[in-house]
């Protein structure tokens, strides 16, 4: 009777200690973006002009693309073609450079505000905030909310110039 009683659990213990196993393993998986690992990655000023570069690069290509694609819908009046083109193309791509961002900034926040690089991180976080501005703008025919953001992409691009400038790296 004893023995009945724990047959279940030693049918039971395995399998739930290969879930429990197999559901670990998966949450420690660094995260990476062009081969580079988030949970290894810590900025120093060797790698610094590296990141900026790629860090304001990807902030100017998703901002130029975005520009471009609003002034496009913009001017053919199509709303919809433009909030199809931010829901299913550009917001995909610029969440996986988000996120990727994200986690670099965690891991590096105090190396980032004590070399003053979070003007950067910055404008790159709230760009989608900006193409939702865009996007409202065009449905509700606003054209003062489309200037206001126009003038602030245009701002936080000229951020992203002065750092891709202020930080370049001496070459010898």
């Amino acid at each position: 009777m004893s023995v009945s009683i724990y047959r279940p659990l030693f049918i039971l213990l395995p399998l739930l200690l290969s879930i429990l196993l197999s559901g670990c393993s998966e949450e420690s998986a660094p995260t990476e973006k062009a081969g580079v690992a988030v949970q290894s990655f810590h900025l120093n000023p060797e790698n610094q002009s590296e990141l900026i570069e790629r860090l304001a690069g990807d902030y100017l290509e998703s901002s130029e693309k975005l520009t471009q694609q609003f002034l496009m819908s913009r001017k053919a009046e199509d709303a919809q073609g433009f909030i199809r083109y931010r829901n299913e193309s550009w917001t995909p791509e610029y969440m996986s450079r988000k996120e990727f961002y994200q986690q670099i900034q965690h891991l590096n926040k105090a190396y980032i505000y004590r070399h003053q690089l979070n003007g950067l991180f910055d404008s790159f976080m709230h760009l989608q905030k900006l193409s939702l501005h865009l996007k409202h703008s065009l449905q509700n025919s606003d054209s003062l909310l489309a200037e206001q953001v126009m003038v602030k992409l245009a701002e936080d691009q000229e951020i992203a110039i002065s750092y891709l400038s202020d930080f370049r790296p001496v070459r010898k």
